[in-house]
């Protein structure tokens, strides 16, 4: 790092010179995409699930003997706020309060400038959840979260995925949207309904048979050699 001296001088006008003068030093520091993908440090697995499981045992309230009954499980979204997939370096600020993470590539990669070899502008620095400090040196990866979405991946589930419910005695589970639930529902329903309305090739060929000319007839008698009552002529489509 290049260090180099200055000096400031201030002229004061004569009738500012009872005034007092005061200057601000702001220091800026910079890095590469690569270098800033090793400043956030780990919040350990175990420690992170403790205090998600914390906030859900019952509390005493000290202004009274009454418990504080809190709910006995949370949901937490699993998913990143930019490209609404699951993570896969799960980060957040160090001092935020939530305990939703976003993915630590996607947001540096959407911190650079618009323009070529500019530096970033220190506002774009702010966690997209909570708006809080969440410059590379000031996040954290929490482990517990990287557990989750290395289960999620190897269950197959990663492109459904958006959130977990976590339970007061540790145990997590994905959540189930129900609203794809019945979306699914519809669409089977819909598929079968349209399956009934079509004759299988089985049902066409004892319903018509076709003759060594290539004449048409029917069992029922209404149709002879092609032509029906109406004089229009049938055609034969086999189904696979």
């Amino acid at each position: 790092m290049k260090t180099r001296r200055g000096r400031i001088s201030i002229h004061p006008e004569a009738s500012e010179r009872d005034v007092k003068h005061g200057i601000a030093v702001e220091v800026i520091g910079f890095c590469d995409h690569e270098f800033a993908l090793t400043l956030p440090t780990n919040i350990d697995a175990e420690g992170s699930l403790r205090s998600i499981t914390s906030v859900m045992k019952p509390q005493q309230d000290a202004d009274d003997d009454d418990l504080v009954l809190v709910d006995d499980s949370m949901t937490i979204s699993i998913a990143d706020p930019f490209s609404a997939r699951v993570f896969t370096i799960p980060v957040r600020g160090r001092n935020c309060k939530h305990r939703e993470c976003f993915d630590l590539e996607t947001f540096l990669s959407s911190r650079q400038s618009d323009y070529k070899d500019a530096l970033t502008s220190v506002y774009a620095w702010q966690c997209p959840i909570c708006s809080g400090d969440a410059r590379p040196c000031s996040l954290v990866i929490d482990e517990f979260f990287r557990r989750v979405r290395d289960k999620v991946f190897e269950l197959g589930q990663e492109e459904e995925a958006r959130a977990i419910v976590v339970k007061a005695d540790g145990t997590w589970e994905l959540k189930q949207d129900p609203g794809e639930n019945n979306a699914a529902d519809k669409r089977s329903s819909r598929q079968r309904s349209q399956g009934s309305e079509v004759p299988s090739a089985t049902s066409v060929a004892k319903l018509m048979d076709r003759d060594d000319k290539g004449a048409v007839s029917s069992t029922n008698g209404q149709l002879q050699n092609g032509v029906n009552s109406g004089s229009r002529t049938m055609e034969v489509i086999e189904l696979d």
